[in-house]
């Protein structure tokens, strides 16, 4: 197993089903999906914490494992890939330039705004809650950890890493995560909720299917508990997602559906997309019909 901060040539990967993990925040929330996949046969290649045998996490620990974590899971590719932490916009302070005109329809946020990414807990108490663009460094933290999930904001408005484990900026390795990667798993809020968002995952990564959330949401747990208690993401899913989201015409809807309503049990809006269609519930569309990333069909 890669030890943490471990640099060199992408790591060459045996055909063994497999997935790799980063927790941004509550570590209990992926190691609850770590248990399952692995009794569903899969093997965890996520980096590890020193003397922690537990998923990648980077919650308080950033300043020591962050950048290694991050440059080590660009180079182990795996059939799932999962995200967890928290989600939203560069600074909560960007929300004001949509907020300015009452008159303005709130959706224009998701919509419009550019800048997305994951961040750790001392990022979202840091810079997160006090930054603006025009004082960036408001809030800063040495263990703070931002992973953009859009096209990465400049360094004017935003001087940090941005890099995101699963999007590297070089080629070969995003090629080989692109080509091994059966399903994506993004666990926080509004990780479907801006368009640009969905545009990038959908872009990198055409062929896998992918879940996220629209809204805010409790705890991640409560995605990854009804990933697990869906009734048709079986053994076979998680090995072969393809295989079973193909099997029939309305099997993609079918499992959409399955997922939406064990997390809507707990107030959490479950979305998936599989090849460029997005399946949501009808409440969590919000981008204009003629700006759509990726066709809707409403569960």
């Amino acid at each position: 197993m890669p030890t943490p901060g471990a640099t060199g040539s992408a790591i060459a990967i045996t055909s063994t089903p497999a997935f790799t993990m980063l927790e941004l925040s509550n570590i209990a929330d992926c190691n609850a999906l770590r248990r399952y996949l692995i009794k569903k046969g899969l093997t965890d290649l996520s980096p590890k914490t020193a003397g922690m045998n537990t998923v990648s996490f980077c919650g308080n620990t950033a300043k020591k494992y962050g950048a290694g974590f991050i440059g080590q899971l660009q180079k182990l590719p795996a059939d799932w890939l999962v995200l967890s932490g928290h989600h939203g916009i560069l600074y909560a302070s960007d929300y004001g330039s949509f907020a300015v005109d009452p008159t303005v329809d709130p959706s224009d946020c998701y919509n419009n705004n550019k800048y997305a990414g994951f961040f750790n807990n001392d990022y979202h108490h840091g810079r997160w809650e006090q930054a603006t663009r025009s004082l960036p460094n408001t809030g800063k933290n040495d263990s703070e950890l931002y992973c953009s999930t859009t096209e990465p904001a400049s360094s004017g408005i935003a001087p940090f890493s941005q890099a995101n484990p699963y999007i590297p900026t070089d080629a070969a390795l995003l090629g080989a995560l692109k080509t091994r990667c059966k399903g994506i798993i993004l666990s926080a809020c509004n990780t479907f909720s801006y368009r640009h968002v969905r545009k990038k995952w959908v872009k990198h990564f055409p062929n896998a299917v992918i879940f996220g959330t629209y809204g805010k949401i409790k705890m991640g747990l409560h995605v990854i508990q009804a990933l697990m208690s869906a009734p048709s993401t079986t053994t076979d899913f998680w090995l072969n997602p393809q295989a079973v989201l193909d099997s029939s015409p309305d099997m993609p809807q079918k499992i959409s559906k399955e997922v939406f309503k064990q997390g809507n049990k707990k107030g959490t809006d479950i979305g998936m997309i599989y090849k460029n269609v997005a399946y949501v519930s009808a409440a969590s569309a919000t981008d204009p019909m003629d700006e759509l990333p990726v066709d809707f069909i409403f569960n």
